[in-house]
């Protein structure tokens, strides 16, 4: 088992239904948006309109449908966020893990964009190892369950619209070289023999590079 820190519990949340925390009036991505997680400050020119601090929260994992009555029929985009602290270590990677968020999500590490992501039952993996840093750190995503005619569920479906994180979330350690996917066909013949069309994809990262490389069946060892 890869190293896990779970990031479950009580999260900060804001319901933004114009999506105004991200997106300006021409629907381009703000460069101040909400996942700065800005505090306000005596002076400022402009005031701080949200404040994850003084949120009401909600638990991760779940749905925000069943935790809070006024969110029963809501469809849109929720804010979500939760501080964490972290010791990085020496050769080592790190993910934030979402094991679901339905349906649409943007995650942002200490203000810095990790990942996007459509699909609310699959988990992915964003890339935090150049933004983590050692000691106080947040996490913010938004999540989005707008119903689209040509989406997933459509306008018309015949099952419940849930919103939210809804499945752990979680920071994982790997070394700088892993395993990143692999995909293996067993032979009809022998069900323990794996056939030449088989891959390993290896990820690599160190000394501010990094790449993969794709290990084919026959370039393997026998015995792997």
């Amino acid at each position: 088992m890869r190293p896990a820190t779970s990031l479950n519990g009580d999260w900060g949340t804001i319901v933004d239904p114009y999506f105004s925390g991200l997106f300006s009036f021409h629907h381009e991505e703000k460069a101040n948006g909400w996942f700065l997680n800005q505090k306000a400050k005596p002076g400022d020119p402009f005031p701080i309109e949200y404040d994850f601090a003084k949120a009401p929260t909600l638990k991760v994992p779940g749905d925000w449908n069943t935790q809070r009555d006024s969110l029963f029929y809501y469809e849109g985009p929720i804010w979500y966020e939760r501080d964490f602290t972290y010791q990085p270590k020496e050769h080592t990677s790190v993910f934030l893990h979402i094991g679901a968020a339905n349906y649409r999500s943007w995650f942002w590490v200490n203000g810095k964009k990790v990942c996007e992501h459509e699909g609310g039952y699959t988990s992915f993996n964003c890339d935090v190892t150049s933004v983590i840093h050692a000691g106080g750190n947040f996490v913010v995503a938004a999540v989005d369950n707008t119903r689209h005619e040509d989406g997933v569920p459509t306008l018309e479906t015949d099952w419940w619209n849930y919103g939210g994180l809804t499945r752990s979330v979680s920071l994982i350690e790997v070394p700088e070289a892993f395993i990143d996917q692999y995909d293996l066909h067993l032979s009809g013949g022998e069900g323990s023999v794996i056939e030449d069309g088989s891959t390993w994809k290896a990820r690599y990262a160190g000394n501010g590079s990094g790449g993969d490389s794709r290990v084919r069946r026959k370039d393997i060892r026998k015995g792997w």
